[in-house]
């Protein structure tokens, strides 16, 4: 996928007669100042003033990509806000440099973790780049799907999945199956459609995204890795382990052992072990992966978190559930300071959190903890695994506090719903039906 840097240069690039005009017009406006005031010509005076602001927020906008470019995120956002407020916002017309600042602020702002305040600004630029240009531009396309994945961020996944589809579909149709922005919208519709729990469609969707890039670019090319690094999330979930365990072998060897996109990778080969049942060895591959972890990032990041609730669900098999209650609750701190509940997020956090309460004991305090997951589940489909996977937990912490029947159905219908997304020879079929089984069922 295309940096942010990438992306703003782009954008210079495609306007760099609009933003040279602006400037013109500055410089006219110094030598034209005092022959244009006039009584009569105050309306024309008027339009010469918003001119040369929206040339001083051209010139803005530039400075803006600059500290992007050395990575001065901060510093960029607020030159971004700067040029934005050359702008009348009450009356805002459509005007490439606003749009453009409206969503370099959206990315900045997710790129934080701002989530909630950059989805209405890539709204707000979608909505200023149509009224600008055809729906086949490559600016209203990049609008578009940034404002997909700040959809995606919050939870709002089936909107998120409908709107990058789109830009995918414009993408393929105005430049072709190829380019690096259809690229990227293909990934990144690959990664909602994860989400939903739609494997086949996801891995085929990434796949093809990355055969291109295999062509293209050198194996160690981060692009490539990028893409490589989650490619194999989606194998795994549906339970093909060797074509998940290739994909991040490839990344692996592409990105070396010691680079932040190993993070991930090493997660999923963990995640894969685990699979298998081979707990020593998914043991050893989630210890470097957080000690990795701990070394490139700060502690709150979201792929430490990643790793940490992973690595719960290996202690959850190796019966050491317990142990994980104060980790998981920390990581639902974390994504708490990200995230608003009802979110998926949130409900990745709860669910091994209900079963490290059974494991401790606390049936009751599981019981409250996995309803919340169910509710955190709603941008989900019901037939989702999670949802069946969260049930038969469920129905577990019911039998252990008595409630039998109620908790035999629930253990019953997780099973069936587990079985009919991924399968019954799945890993997580195994545990809703080893669950089933120690229940009596």
């Amino acid at each position: 996928m295309t940096s942010a840097g990438y992306r703003f240069r782009n954008y210079v690039t495609r306007h760099r007669v609009g933003v040279g005009a602006a400037l013109i017009v500055a410089l006219s406006l110094v030598g034209g100042t005092l022959a244009a005031v006039t009584q009569a010509g105050r309306a024309t005076r008027q339009a010469e003033l918003a001119a040369g602001k929206h040339a001083e927020a051209a010139a803005l906008f530039g400075l803006a990509v600059s500290h992007q470019e050395l990575g001065q995120f901060e510093e960029a956002e607020a030159v971004f806000e700067r040029a934005l407020a050359r702008f009348d916002t009450a009356t805002m017309r459509p005007h490439p440099v606003a749009a453009g600042a409206l969503l370099n602020i959206a990315m900045i702002r997710r790129l934080r973790s701002q989530i909630y305040d950059a989805e209405p600004l890539a709204a707000s630029a979608v909505a200023m780049r149509e009224a600008l240009y055809d729906p086949g531009h490559p600016d209203v396309i990049e609008a578009l799907g940034e404002w997909g994945v700040s959809l995606r961020d919050v939870g709002r996944y089936e909107e998120s999945e409908r709107l990058l589809h789109e830009a995918l579909d414009r993408a393929n149709r105005s430049l072709g199956y190829d380019r690096q922005l259809t690229l990227t919208m293909r990934e990144r519709w690959g990664t909602v459609l994860y989400h939903l729990g739609r494997y086949e469609e996801a891995a085929a969707t990434v796949d093809s995204s990355i055969a291109v890039k295999r062509e293209r670019l050198e194996p160690t090319d981060a692009n490539y890795i990028m893409a490589l690094s989650r490619a194999g999330d989606p194998y795994w979930m549906d339970n093909r382990l060797d074509r998940a365990e290739d994909r991040y072998r490839a990344a692996l060897e592409g990105a070396g052992r010691g680079g932040i996109y190993s993070i991930l990778v090493l997660d999923g080969l963990a995640n894969i072990a685990s699979a298998r049942a081979d707990l020593d060895q998914a043991d050893q591959l989630f210890d470097e992966s957080l000690a990795l972890a701990a070394e490139k990032l700060r502690p709150g990041h979201r792929y430490t978190q990643t790793v940490r609730v992973d690595r719960a669900h290996l202690r959850i098999a190796q019966g050491r559930g317990a142990e994980m209650v104060d980790t998981l609750l920390n990581v639902l701190e974390i994504r708490g300071q990200v995230f608003r509940e009802p979110h998926p997020a949130i409900g990745r956090a709860l669910q091994p959190l209900g079963a490290a309460y059974l494991a401790a004991g606390d049936a009751a305090q599981a019981e409250r903890v996995l309803l919340r997951a169910l509710e955190s589940y709603t941008e989900i489909p019901d037939t989702h695994w999670r949802v069946g996977d969260v049930e038969s937990l469920l129905g577990e912490a019911l039998v252990a506090q008595d409630r039998r029947v109620d908790g035999m159905r629930l253990l019953r219908e997780g099973h069936a719903t587990v079985v009919a997304h991924v399968g019954t020879d799945s890993w997580q079929a195994r545990a809703t039906a080893a669950r089933l089984t120690a229940a009596g069922g």
